[in-house]
């Protein structure tokens, strides 16, 4: 799974390393070093004035056909290998595909020792994300998802299951709705290499901990 992660660079930067122009998004409060389930974060997806898009999205899935208005749900990841068929994610499968920028994320082992993970190059590590538009009283939200696929070799020490990472040559075929979803979803794979899987403090598991303090070595995003 994936239920905390980071984002470093501020919105220009964002914009110059994802092709993307600002939709809905004035300003991006960063760096953001513990982002976790139901806040805002940010989203890329097809554009309406070009190829691309970035905009503002609640981290927590909520799909367009939700009733219980004081009661919304927590499907902030999904199981690439399942969500086509599940009720709460395949229109967004079908028809809402985004991707979701991160510099890394965290997850715990079993002795609850938490880790951080980025890629070992550097560069902004990429997540395949599902979208969705809530819509109550005239108001729109829009909402995402985390895909998650089996952890890859340097994860397996730490959990089970990591984010989909998607790699550049990917993110376009992702964003298409055009992309048949079997083709789409077969994107979705394990990562096997090229990441660097650090441990960090405790302090992190405090969602209202926002310093970065955990950090000691962490290659290139040490605050």
């Amino acid at each position: 799974m994936c239920g905390r992660f980071f984002l470093v660079p501020d919105l220009h930067e964002l914009l110059a390393l994802l092709h993307a122009a600002p939709e809905g998004l004035a300003a991006l409060r960063g760096p953001r070093w513990n982002i976790p389930p139901t806040q805002p974060v940010v989203v890329v997806r097809p554009g309406e004035a070009g190829p691309r898009s970035l905009a503002p999205a609640r981290w927590g899935l909520v799909p367009s056909w939700w009733k219980e208005v004081d009661k919304l749900p927590a499907f902030f990841n999904a199981r690439a290998e399942t969500a086509a068929t599940k009720p709460s994610f395949r229109a967004a499968v079908k028809y809402r595909r985004v991707l979701i920028p991160a510099t890394g994320f965290y997850e715990w082992d079993q002795a609850k020792q938490p880790h951080a993970m980025a890629r070992t190059d550097g560069d902004l590590l990429v997540m395949a994300g599902l979208g969705s538009v809530w819509t109550v009283g005239g108001h729109a939200l829009e909402t995402c998802a985390v895909l998650t696929v089996a952890a890859g070799p340097a994860m397996r020490g730490v959990h089970d299951r990591m984010p989909a990472i998607l790699d550049r040559t990917a993110w376009d075929a992702w964003l298409d709705p055009a992309t048949p979803v079997p083709q789409a979803m077969a994107l979705c794979a394990p990562r096997a290499d090229g990441l660097d899987v650090v441990p960090v403090g405790r302090s992190v598991g405090d969602a209202r901990n926002t310093s970065g303090d955990w950090f000691d070595a962490v290659r290139g995003v040490t605050p």
